[in-house]
């Protein structure tokens, strides 16, 4: 049983919980608050612990900001696939006439946002996402292998701490021959849930699929689920009754290969698999395990924090 378990059943529960330690500060905006800096402070120890396991891997470092290219984005498929998550920039190019309707209509607490359009950016909702156009060409022998820290936006507007639309998140990624890229995915399946546990978390992993839209995407989860592209790195969380994905390892076979024209030596496009931790999600997860009282985590948790 997790340190808050007994009074926190679901949720909201955790989210007062939270709110009433200092750890999170609700904003007007649904899935986005503050954090305290004790839990920045969990999150760099978090990083401390991601650290010392990836210290053997020969990877290069990449650092990405929040937003990437609409034209790269739609490449990738999530346009097609996830627009219900997707977030845009958009900005005001209109004249002064436009500017004094915006004004109106604030006074009559009316919406404006018509008055703003598209922009070439968008808001980057998987972490791997803006690696991929960077790659087009022929790769080494060895394929690519990347180790970075991102961030990534979901329109998924809830009251869920878990839940947050903007998040930070590690992920490594390895592109190469299939055999290359099966061996880094058998690796993580064991790597990555091995060092959540070693923080305590009760972690499972669970055969799953993404949220694809529509009929069409239930067709597409179901041929992800058969195929076993894609495990989630469980744990219990803001809900006892309910697991919550706080990590995940993903085989995207020769799709980002393709639509970005990354090859191997002999022209055959790369397969691709990546492995990611949602910091926010992880950071609660050891919130809910643990409780909200750092200095009475256990000694062990605390030293593979760093602390």
């Amino acid at each position: 049983m997790s340190a808050l378990e007994t009074t926190l059943p679901a949720h909201g529960a955790f989210r007062d919980a939270l709110v009433a330690a200092g750890v999170l500060t609700p904003s007007a905006a649904r899935g986005i608050g503050g954090w305290s800096a004790d839990f920045e402070r969990v999150l760099r120890g978090l990083d401390h612990a991601l650290d010392g396991v990836l210290a053997t891997e020969r990877t290069r470092d990449a650092w990405f900001p929040p937003v990437m290219s609409r034209a790269d984005l739609v490449r990738c498929g999530y346009l097609k696939s996830f627009p219900h998550l997707l977030g845009t920039v958009s900005v005001f190019t209109g004249s002064e006439r436009d500017h004094a309707e915006i004004l109106a209509r604030l006074e009559r607490d009316e919406d404006w946002g018509d008055k703003f359009g598209l922009t070439d950016l968008a808001l980057v909702p998987a972490a791997c996402y803006p690696l991929y156009p960077t790659l087009t060409g022929t790769a080494s022998p060895d394929g690519h292998y990347f180790a970075f820290h991102s961030h990534a936006y979901r329109q998924e507007p809830s009251d869920d701490p878990v839940r947050v639309r903007y998040f930070r998140v590690r992920e490594l990624v390895r592109l190469g021959t299939a055999e290359q890229v099966a061996a880094f995915r058998a690796h993580w399946l064991d790597a990555a849930p091995a060092v959540l546990r070693s923080l305590g978390l009760d972690v499972q992993v669970e055969v799953a699929n993404d949220p694809f839209f529509g009929r069409g995407g239930r067709m597409l989860a179901a041929t992800q689920r058969e195929q076993v592209l894609k495990h989630e790195l469980t744990a219990t969380v803001s809900d006892p009754a309910r697991r919550t994905a706080i990590g995940s390892v993903n085989y995207h076979e020769t799709h980002f290969g393709e639509s970005f024209d990354i090859r191997m030596p002999d022209g055959s496009p790369c397969h691709s698999a990546c492995v990611g931790f949602g910091k926010e999600r992880i950071v609660l997860a050891l919130y809910a395990a643990h409780g909200t009282a750092l200095d009475a985590w256990p000694t062990d948790v605390r030293r593979r924090l760093g602390w």
